[in-house]
């Protein structure tokens, strides 16, 4: 899964391949954006704007390098500027591998967050630690974005893990603000209710039975 915070939605795809995520009107949670990966084809492709991403395993097969591990690597996106690679690290406690790159377009730069939480396989979900890692990597991607600054999220095809983060990333907002214990219908399942606005703006969200169970 990969978070990039202040994110590029620029290295991003073309508009249709990217989409915010809804809630419920009057919901105090921090938008999203959700999309396929980008190929070299792609990665030059207007709007790399707002400042977080977050990645889920194994994109090398499936999309163009965002950067190099090596320090100070620049790389150059056609027609639209130049990102360099600042620093990079593994963070045992999330899991994830962190890059703190630099987005210069003209005259401005900005600081993106890149994350890659690379244990997470495509159609399942995480087993045994990586589970406490992922929900360390919800908090830390919280922390690092906001109204401004969304996070773009994407996994393969941007339906499965990537929504599965989006569903828990909500459902943990909700919880430690006390709105799930507010429901008007105590019949109500926030759970199902969660996946179903999801799957109304996009089919297949949160893929399979396993990941839907997941969440619970």
């Amino acid at each position: 899964m990969i978070l990039t915070e202040n994110s590029i939605k620029s290295f991003a795809t073309p508009e249709e391949e990217a989409e915010k995520v809804q809630v419920e009107e009057g919901t105090p949670v921090e938008p999203a954006i959700v999309e396929q990966p980008h190929s070299e084809g792609t990665a030059s492709d207007e709007k790399v704007k707002e400042p977080l991403i977050t990645e889920s395993a194994g994109q090398e097969e499936e999309s163009d390098a965002f950067v190099t591990d090596q320090s100070g690597h620049k790389k150059t996106l056609q027609n639209i500027g130049k990102v360099t690679l600042l620093e990079s690290w593994f963070d045992a406690k999330s899991g994830s591998e962190i890059r703190k790159l630099e987005l210069t377009i003209g005259s401005e730069s900005k600081i993106v967050w890149h994350f890659l939480f690379p244990r997470w396989a495509d159609y399942s979900t995480p087993k045994g630690g990586d589970r406490d890692a992922l929900l360390e990597l919800i908090k830390l991607s919280a922390s690092k974005s906001g109204p401004d600054n969304p996070s773009m999220i994407h996994c393969g095809a941007g339906v499965g893990r990537t929504r599965v983060f989006i569903a828990l990333d909500y459902l943990l907002q909700e919880l430690e603000s006390g709105q799930l214990l507010q429901l008007a219908d105590p019949e109500t399942d926030p759970v199902f209710e969660t996946v179903n606005l999801m799957r109304e703006q996009r089919m297949f969200m949160v893929y399979n039975e396993m990941q839907f169970k997941f969440i619970y």
